[in-house]
């Protein structure tokens, strides 16, 4: 193996696996996931390593259940890491203390990331630096250097540690909180105590070491709402935050990131179900969307109603939205405030170049939304209301639902 990696990346390998936390915790699926896959980089002469879930549960006479644990098991102490390709398909990337390994003759032409200090590469005095940042406290002898083994209060987020339960190696960075059951080296660390992924923990590392201020903790999650293309997969997620702040997220490598992404244009909410109807409701964000399907809205002939709507609320509507529209019936079911309607006006025009069929609902006898609206109101008060504000009979009652079921 010091011949495959000519050096530095054998003594690198080797330092990781050393790590007591490393040594003494593998489990053995883990060491024969590990020795099979630098078996093949051996072979292949790469460090990253595209295999199937089929192929490695042949070779190394393990079910997906224990492959996976393994995988986990690699993942946690830094050995590997990974980009799906799809369900079935995983490049490995193999690393130490999580940073990929690289061979002189590796001419693969792909990066994954870049970092300007290697975290193997960490001093004591580094480790404690961090630590005593993130934990509130001293990890120094009375001379000052750095202990070899402390017991503090965790500082984890959802963790009230009442008495010392985190115990720490300030010279190697190892942990393990006993109240948590976390464990693991630095980055595992960030990556909890400010709920990111591995690049930004890293930055966040460095800017603590440099004495900058670290990136604030991501903001907690209220909703989610997955957009899909006309396939049915995810193009992106819209990921709602206090104070009513949105963002997109999209999946690259097999880890969600900000942004839209590429495949984001002309999507709409629900659009897999749009495209299989008929009639459809156009509301002002997903909230409402959800409420109105919720309802199980069906056309006369029985056909599903779906509800949509388009990526960060009003005024935000693209005229590439609106092709998905062509031919079907829409109700626009708009917000009852200025900007509501306004929107509502500017949807309806850009979808009228499509289809003909389209009503629109402006009040909502006080409420601001319909959401509001349902809040005190049935299924069936909606649907009468709609044929009512409209002057249209495209959505299926109660009774005639009663009646057909007769």
């Amino acid at each position: 193996m010091s011949n495959m990696f000519r050096g530095k990346p054998h003594f690198q390998f080797c330092q990781s696996i050393d790590a007591p936390a490393v040594r003494n915790n593998l489990k053995a699926t883990e060491w024969r996931l590990m020795e099979y896959l630098y078996f093949v980089a051996q072979r292949q002469n790469k460090m990253h390593i595209e295999l199937t879930n089929s192929q490695l549960c042949a070779e190394l006479a393990l079910d997906y259940k224990s492959l996976r644990s393994a995988r986990e098991g690699l993942e946690q102490y830094e050995l590997i890491r990974l980009q799906r390709i799809t369900d079935s398909i995983y490049v490995y990337i193999l690393c130490s203390f999580g940073v990929p390994l690289e061979a002189d003759w590796d001419r693969s032409g792909r990066t994954y990331g870049k970092r300007t200090v290697p975290f193997n590469q960490r001093t004591p005095e580094e480790y404690t630096k961090y630590y005593e940042s993130r934990l509130g406290c001293s990890l120094r002898r009375d001379d000052g250097s750095p202990k070899t083994q402390a017991n503090v209060r965790c500082t984890l987020p959802n963790h009230p540690d009442e008495k010392p339960s985190f115990s720490l190696c300030p010279t190697t960075g190892q942990f393990k909180c006993h109240g948590c059951g976390i464990e693991g080296a630095m980055v595992a660390f960030e990556m909890k105590y400010s709920k990111c992924d591995k690049a930004t923990a890293g930055r966040n590392i460095t800017a603590i070491l440099e004495g900058r201020s670290p990136a604030a903790p991501e903001p907690e999650v209220l909703e989610t709402y997955p957009y899909y293309d006309s396939s049915g997969y995810e193009a992106f997620q819209i990921r709602r935050y206090p104070d009513n702040d949105f963002k997109a997220w999209h999946l690259k490598g097999g880890v969600y990131t900000k942004g839209k992404g590429s495949r984001w244009k002309g999507i709409i909410y629900n659009m897999p179900a749009v495209i299989a109807s008929t009639t459809c409701a156009v509301t002002e964000g997903e909230k409402d969307s959800n409420t109105v399907n919720a309802l199980c809205l069906n056309t006369l002939d029985g056909m599903a109603v779906p509800a949509t709507t388009n990526p960060f609320g009003a005024l935000k509507w693209s005229d590439d939205h609106s092709p998905w529209f062509a031919h079907k019936r829409v109700i626009i079911m708009a917000d009852a405030d200025d900007k509501g309607r306004i929107h509502a006006e500017r949807v309806g025009a850009s979808i009228r170049r499509f289809t003909k069929d389209i009503v629109t609902i402006t009040a909502w006898d006080g409420a601001g939304d319909v959401t509001d609206w349902m809040a005190n109101h049935t299924r069936e008060q909606l649907i009468s209301k709609v044929d009512r504000d409209t002057g249209t009979s495209w959505l299926q009652h109660d009774s005639l639902q009663q009646t057909l079921e007769a």
